[in-house]
């Protein structure tokens, strides 16, 4: 922009020489000082406009700069909202029960509650009977079972592997089953598993259908 501004700046005072009447074209010394001296002042006072102009120009570039960096941090800001909003309506659910009574259970056996009535989001398997996190967040895990008379059964709640909750069905009585129930806050990051497992007890046997089951909810993804 600069070099277009003083190449007509030239052209400007050459057509300026040019346009002079031939009787002022005169080679007087002092009408050619006059003349020089009037061309200078003006010189003078494009190159004053031409700076001026750039600084503006610099100034607008800057301008321009700064709006870009906030507009890409604008940008990042809402993405990152996007994000968060997605994750919170993220919803987990699962209810799972045995679908038999009776169902032999012996040893550290995995509890597989195989007839399931809610999988919202899908992370329950009722082929392995385990719960994998699909989003690091709060969730509750809650176990109720019911166990044949007699003897006892202790179950667990473990989360890939070690166990963060327990309870005991326990009872003497031979013709009346026992119960016990449990739940547990844990703080699930994405791809960790839930499942129930038998821990201990005299007791092999627990009764089916709504009365053994496995629940879990996401209560606040991350």
């Amino acid at each position: 922009m600069g070099v277009v501004l003083r190449l007509t700046l030239l052209f400007v005072c050459s057509c300026s020489c040019e346009s002079l009447p031939r009787s002022d074209r005169s080679d007087d010394p002092n009408t050619l000082e006059a003349l020089v001296m009037t061309q200078a002042h003006t010189i003078q006072q494009l190159q004053a406009k031409i700076s001026a102009m750039e600084t503006s120009q610099q100034q607008a570039t800057h301008t321009i700069s700064q709006l870009k960096a906030e507009s890409t941090s604008l940008r990042t800001d809402v993405n990152n909202l996007k994000t968060r909003l997605a994750k919170q309506e993220t919803k987990v659910a699962f209810s799972a029960r045995l679908s038999t009574h009776g169902q032999d259970v012996t040893g550290y056996q995995n509890i597989v509650f195989d007839a399931v009535d809610l999988n919202q989001g899908g992370a329950y398997d009722k082929v392995t009977g385990m719960f994998t996190a699909p989003v690091n967040g709060l969730y509750e895990f809650s176990i109720h079972i019911s166990t044949s008379p007699p003897g006892r059964m202790q179950v667990m709640i473990v989360r890939n592997g070690g166990e963060v909750a327990e309870t005991e069905a326990s009872g003497d009585d031979t013709k009346y089953m026992d119960r016990a129930s449990n739940s547990v806050l844990l703080h699930m990051t994405t791809g960790q598993r839930v499942w129930v497992k038998r821990a201990s007890g005299d007791a092999t046997r627990l009764q089916g259908d709504y009365r053994s089951s496995f629940s879990g909810v996401l209560i606040r993804a991350d």
